[in-house]
């Protein structure tokens, strides 16, 4: 989802810059998927200037990444910049800014935290992944009970995924949605995750306009 949305923001520019990719923790398995993922959409349809993984998924270890990224790229050749999650955008944001680039290059995200959303409202962020939760408590709920009861669970479960520690379990994966300023009310406010004056504090007033968010 985040590979696809920076390739379509880039458009016919994809290849015209230097992309930074931000990966999470390599000691997080959940980093490594991520960062598969993300390549199957770029590999061979960006330059890819600078990759890092982040350790401890800490936003100033993605600042001083991207500093030196910066540094060693030039300012005005990051086209992009493929973030793991939206404390990665922010601490990639906080350089790009201090840095004085502008515009802004688009930024990914994932996990629709409330700083990330306003960065999206403002422009600084591109987009971020929202993984809503109703769906996900409702397929959980679903398999508890059927397995209480004894009952098989074939017809819930829609993948079959390996962990580190088990192979093939059944499973059910909720598709996760990329929120961008366009579907921040089909998406977070609708769900009820945030409300429009949480969203839109006196700071963002005119962006929020801007975006239809009243």
């Amino acid at each position: 989802i985040q590979g696809k949305a920076l390739l379509e923001a880039l458009g016919d520019k994809a290849k015209s810059g230097q992309i930074v990719m931000m990966n999470g923790s390599v000691t997080d398995p959940n980093a490594r998927q991520f960062k598969q993922s993300a390549h199957s959409a770029l590999d061979g349809e960006v330059n890819i200037g600078k990759e890092y993984d982040t350790a401890d998924w800490k936003p100033e270890n993605a600042t001083a990444n991207m500093t030196a990224a910066i540094s060693a790229l030039g300012k005005g050749r990051i086209a992009g910049v493929y973030s793991a999650n939206d404390g990665l955008a922010g601490g990639i944001i906080a350089a790009l800014k201090a840095a004085g680039v502008s515009p802004l290059p688009p930024v990914t995200g994932q996990d629709a935290e409330l700083a990330a959303v306003q960065r999206i409202v403002t422009g600084e962020q591109l987009m971020t992944v929202y993984k809503p939760y109703a769906p996900e408590a409702a397929a959980a709920a679903e398999l508890a009970v059927a397995l209480a009861e004894g009952e098989k669970i074939d017809g819930i479960i829609n993948q079959v995924v390996d962990s580190p520690t088990t192979k093939r379990v059944p499973s059910v994966l909720v598709p996760g949605i990329e929120l961008n300023r366009r579907n921040i009310k089909t998406t977070v406010i609708q769900d009820e995750i945030y409300t429009v004056a949480e969203i839109c504090t006196d700071r963002l007033k005119a962006a929020c306009e801007e975006a239809d968010l009243k």
